[in-house]
């Protein structure tokens, strides 16, 4: 079973929750803005979102969790990506809620060049596979930075100073306005904008310019109705993650290893 439609669907999301912010501005001139920002926002996407990859790619682990409410969907999509480049290993579980249901639950594991996925939708039962994929690919199929790019250039950021979290200072960017807000929610089905209610999005970057946390949420009207939706992204657990063999990999070796014994005795 391919699950690239897996990567498409965790591409769905981005975005940050904003919780337990707090710190004092200090003069532009002591502001030093990464890659792709400068005191008055973000000045190019592109470079912007490279940046996020290559400030990401320097730590030995991390954990990306991606969140998205949507009216159309009546529910929710939740991600939880975890990496451990040094163990050469990555997880990603992904859950799609409908009407208080979940209608998809997938799970993938990454080791050395090995992919492994478990996925269950609605009334179907467990399907198993496996596959071979570097890392680079495999995380490339869960999170894009072209979709980053796209998120960040249809926003348009204002740098507000910085906040304290945890000890570290980051440089934090709000928005009250977008380009194009269905940008944002095309992915998880086809909406239509007439206008625009409101826009309240914040962005917390740190000086190697990663990304912390990114949150947009839009108010906006379609077809007479006024709808909420939602996207969050944030980067946690930097340098202390880790990622260990799931449970249901036993269960994948298991039910591959019947189905390749069923196979032998057809053929006897």
């Amino acid at each position: 079973m391919e699950m690239r439609p897996f990567g498409c669907a965790v591409l769905l999301i981005v975005v940050v929750g904003l919780a337990g912010c707090s710190g004092h501005s200090p003069t532009e001139s002591t502001i030093s803005h990464p890659t792709g920002y400068n005191e008055s926002g973000i000045v190019d996407p592109e470079l912007a979102a490279d940046q996020h990859a290559t400030a990401l790619s320097k730590h030995d682990s991390y954990t990306e969790r991606i969140n998205i409410t949507s009216p159309i969907l009546e529910g929710f999509v939740a991600t939880t990506i975890r990496t451990d480049t040094v163990e050469n290993r990555s997880s990603a579980a992904l859950e799609i809620n409908n009407s208080g249901e979940t209608f998809m639950d997938s799970k993938m594991y990454h080791d050395g060049t090995k992919r492994y996925t478990n996925s269950q939708m609605d009334v179907y039962s467990d399907t198993y596979a496996t596959g071979n994929e570097s890392l680079s690919s495999f995380q490339e199929g869960l999170m894009n930075t072209s979709e980053i790019d796209n998120w960040l250039a249809n926003i348009s950021f204002e740098a507000t100073g910085t906040v304290t979290r945890n000890g570290e200072t980051l440089l934090q960017y709000n928005a009250t306005d977008v380009d194009d807000p269905e940008a944002f929610f095309y992915t998880t089905e086809f909406i239509t904008i007439d206008a625009i209610g409101s826009v309240d999005s914040t962005l917390l970057v740190d000086k190697e310019g990663l990304i912390r946390a990114f949150e947009v949420t839009v108010t906006y009207s379609s077809d007479g109705t006024t709808e909420t939706g939602t996207v969050r992204y944030r980067v946690t657990d930097i340098d202390a993650t880790t990622v260990d063999e799931p449970d249901w990999i036993q269960k994948l070796n298991t039910t591959v290893e019947t189905n390749d014994s069923k196979s032998r005795e057809t053929k006897n």
